[in-house]
């Protein structure tokens, strides 16, 4: 999609591609490897808004029986699950640009696209929520 060869780019997947839950990984790796740009990529029909927070702690209660009410609301903020990844990637967006501990000068590099799976067009997104 992007035209990257083999061995181009670390890519890192997480459930919901949200920038919070990647930001240590991209602190560890970059330490490895000097990251030169940083790329957040969502995209529409995301898993992750198919399905509601509620409905994911409703499912760790059942399965989990001996999970204690604190344990279940750290769960609920980690939890990425949102109903619109389009809008989701600005908040994202702001949040790299907030971000105290990766090196500033990668965080300047950030670039935000969004992927529209039904038609594969890939659209440039700003920190401001415009599309390019």
């Amino acid at each position: 999609m992007l035209g990257l060869k083999p061995f181009e780019c670390i890519v890192i997947r997480n459930v919901a591609g949200r920038f919070a839950t990647a930001a240590t990984d991209i602190t560890a790796l970059d330490t490895l490897f000097h990251i030169s740009q940083l790329v957040l990529l969502q995209h529409s029909n995301c898993g992750a808004s198919h399905v509601t927070k509620g409905q994911v702690l409703d499912s760790i209660r059942a399965k989990r029986a001996t999970i204690t009410s604190d344990e279940l609301a750290q769960i609920a903020l980690r939890l990425p699950m949102v109903p619109n990844n389009d809008r989701e990637l600005v908040e994202d967006l702001k949040a790299v640009k907030e971000c105290t501990f990766i090196r500033k000068d990668l965080l300047d590099t950030v670039v935000g696209l969004y992927l529209d799976v039904d038609t594969g067009v890939v659209r440039i997104v700003s920190p401001d929520g415009s599309k390019i």
